[in-house]
């Protein structure tokens, strides 16, 4: 996740402030846990927001005397912690679990909070479900320990939505859901099947990947990388399909 506020050269990672001295949690802006972020230069909000998994409206919420168009270098902003503290880690801020190549992502319904744990490159790679009332953890299994998730979200429906591709430098795919009440992992896309639809399509492809997806209300919009070989440039087409992956047609 490429954002200002994680990539700036020389820059530390963002580091949780202690909360001020006199300042008790129920004395914060909001309700819940929040740890405080000390804004740098080059910070927007909307880099906060994509880096802490919360959204802007949110962070505007718990900070009503906030600028948003105007950060100052050394303000602090409040930003909640999604996960509730029986999940075992509240007082980990979840920016600076992506600012070690993680994402987090919550359901439209805030009822389920997705944490995918890339902190260390190449060694370490989970995709957990939280239900943030209970704290109760879902690991969504792998289906191969050279398979490593790459993107995450959630349907309008409340399924997770996720890229599991080879592990390395290749940057897409098979698209999978997965629903957090049932525990039913699904494939969506895979290359295999992939390679089928588009050669009646006109393609020639070898290799297929997915390697981005849009869910809106019942459909999701996903992107391909085709190559004859190994070593060509992708070429890259958008299609559209359902939620459960029938009536799949060029975008």
């Amino acid at each position: 996740m490429s954002t200002a506020m994680l990539r700036q050269p020389g820059v530390a990672r963002p580091a949780r402030l202690p909360i001020p001295a006199g300042l008790s949690p129920n004395d914060r802006p909001g309700r819940g846990p929040a740890f405080a972020y000390l804004v740098r230069p080059g910070d927007t909000l909307g880099a906060i927001a994509r880096a802490s998994g919360v959204p802007v409206a949110e962070l505007m919420r718990r900070n009503p005397a906030m600028n948003q168009n105007f950060l100052r270098p050394t303000e602090r902003i409040w930003v909640p912690d999604l996960l509730p503290a029986s999940a075992g880690e509240p007082a980990v801020g979840l920016a600076q679990r992506t600012a070690q190549q993680g994402e987090v992502r919550m359901s439209a319904d805030r009822r389920f909070v997705a944490v995918l744990d890339s902190s260390i490159k190449g060694a370490s790679n989970t995709l957990t479900v939280f239900e943030r009332k209970s704290g109760k953890r879902i690991p969504v299994p792998s289906d191969g320990s050279d398979l490593v998730w790459k993107r995450v979200g959630w349907s309008p429906d409340g399924r997770l939505l996720a890229i599991e591709g080879p592990r390395g430098d290749a940057e897409g795919g098979t698209l999978i859901s997965f629903d957090p009440l049932s525990g039913d992992k699904t494939v969506l896309v895979s290359p295999q099947k992939a390679i089928e639809d588009l050669r009646r399509e006109g393609y020639c492809p070898e290799i297929v990947e997915v390697v981005s997806f849009r869910p809106v209300k019942d459909r999701i919009t996903f992107r391909m990388a085709l190559r004859e070989d190994p070593t060509d440039n992708p070429r890259y087409t958008e299609w559209v399909m359902s939620m459960e992956g029938s009536e799949r047609r060029r975008a």
